[in-house]
């Protein structure tokens, strides 16, 4: 009895956190976005503004080769520090 309210405990938690860090197609959202996918996360602008907020330094941003990532926590918090 215990088990089995543990597994679906467990179950209910992995489903959560999948669907918490999933796209809406239900596919595993990446947990760094290059700057078109940054762009669209933002809200649909476009690799040179992000481009453009990573130079100001209001976005952080990581340098793999010659590409850029950012994260999506990131992201978030520069859009809660703009918030009006």
């Amino acid at each position: 009895m215990l088990d089995q309210l543990l597994t679906r405990e467990i179950k209910q938690a992995v489903v959560e956190a999948l669907r918490e860090h999933s796209d809406t197609d239900g596919k595993i959202a990446p947990r760094y976005l290059n700057l078109e996918q940054a762009g669209q996360y933002i809200g649909g602008i476009s690799a040179e503004a992000v481009r453009f907020m990573v130079r100001k330094k209001d976005l952080p941003a990581s340098r793999i080769g010659s590409r850029l990532f950012i994260s999506r926590e990131d992201i978030d918090d520069l859009m809660k520090r703009r918030r009006l």
